[in-house]
């Protein structure tokens, strides 16, 4: 192999490689939401032998997603969090002596923003103080109150935030009991009164389960259960007039009252329990807007070719009988001198060749640009003026 085939090679492989790496960025929707911001966070692998929660990840990936594809948010302006611990929760929320973590540093000054926040991970009770918490992946369920993040001081950094407006999705249940199996030691029945924001602070807070009922998982389509259908809601489901009203865009109404009858449905049948989501805020406020496919144009109707004639009427040898000609055009015995002919060749082609002559003898297939043979040369009948087509 010479040396020019060599370095040919090399620049055909790079160029194979560089056409990878291209096809492997994600492409995203378009950013119709570029002041949003958004904390996803999926707790999923816990330690100490707590019981897992599977399908957090898949939660966490579905709703980044949804927030990307349908709200426009810019990926740039998402803080996406897997298997956090305490210090991580407080570096992005704030802890009870500022609020200013790394979500307050994302948002826009002039105070535009939409803020999202998601969660899907174990929540615990306190016995002692009797708070729901978020349970980092490194802390102990029995005291929640020393490693937990409290979920009413997330709502209290939230509502200090300068923000057009906030949503709080969290899949997860605060009794002491999971999906998965009790996360408190020597405890039955543990529930708590869960305590939300006050409506008048304008947040919107969606809870997959109320304080003494088990957050439950659909196995088959690898999500929990507020997610899977909260996506379907949000996506569209639940704007139909058997929720609320039929305008493109979804409220926190519709959604609530989506999740009421599949969701808790759903849990009734798969394990014989209760889960009702419990919701915060102004039932109508808009938490997504649908998107309507654009309608595709009718397709163009076919034109029917009109067939001015065929043969040997068309005064030209090399038509073939039963070949289509283009209306519109002089042919056949009802030209006349000072017409424009135009007739199709032995090719397929149309063929122009300017006006038909005024003395008879000269007629258009004596001008074709493919020479005549001898033989039909010499057999070509010559027209006269009463039969002008040779026949």
């Amino acid at each position: 192999m010479t040396a020019w085939r060599r370095l040919g090679s090399v620049h055909a492989a790079a160029a194979i490689v560089v056409a990878l790496a291209v096809a492997a960025v994600p492409a995203f929707a378009e950013i119709t939401n570029p002041t949003g911001v958004a904390v996803i966070i999926g707790n999923k692998t816990y330690q100490g032998g707590l019981p897992q929660v599977d399908f957090a990840h898949n939660d966490a990936d579905a709703f980044l997603a949804f927030v990307v594809d349908v709200l426009g948010f810019d990926p740039e302006n998402i803080i996406d969090l897997r298997d956090t611990s305490k210090a991580q929760l407080e570096a992005a929320f704030g802890n009870d002596r500022s609020h200013e973590g790394i979500l307050w540093s994302y948002l826009d000054p002039r105070g535009t923003s939409d803020v999202v926040v998601f969660y899907s991970g174990h929540g615990v009770p306190s016995l002692k103080d009797e708070r729901g918490y978020l349970l980092p992946v490194d802390a102990d369920p029995n005291i929640p109150e020393i490693n937990g993040f409290p979920v009413d001081l997330l709502y209290e950094n939230l509502g200090k935030l300068a923000a057009r407006s906030i949503a709080v999705y969290l899949d997860a249940c605060f009794s002491d009991n999971s999906h998965g199996g009790a996360l408190i030691q020597s405890t039955s029945g543990l529930g708590i009164a869960q305590k939300l924001p006050d409506e008048s602070t304008g947040m919107t807070v969606l809870t997959a389960a109320r304080g003494d009922q088990v957050a439950s998982w659909d196995e088959a389509a690898g999500h929990g259960m507020l997610t899977k259908y909260l996506l379907e809601a949000l996506r569209g489901a639940a704007d139909t007039e058997e929720f609320g009203i039929e305008d493109d865009v979804v409220s926190l109404g519709e959604v609530q009252a989506y999740l009421d009858l599949h969701m808790t449905r759903a849990a009734r049948r798969e394990f014989i329990r209760n889960q009702n989501a419990t919701a915060i805020g102004d039932p109508g406020a808009v938490l997504a807007a649908v998107q309507v496919a654009p309608t595709p144009p009718p397709p163009p109707e076919p034109q029917a070719e009109q067939v001015v004639g065929v043969g040997r009427s068309t005064g030209c040898r090399n038509v073939r009988p039963g070949q289509r000609q283009r209306p519109g055009r002089s042919h056949g015995p009802n030209r006349k001198a000072g017409d424009h002919f135009q007739w199709r060749s032995c090719c397929g082609h149309w063929q122009n060749r300017g006006l038909v002559p005024d003395r008879p003898g000269r007629w258009p297939h004596r001008l074709h640009s493919r020479p005549v043979p001898w033989f039909r040369r010499t057999r070509a009948r010559t027209p006269t003026r009463a039969d002008p087509n040779g026949d």
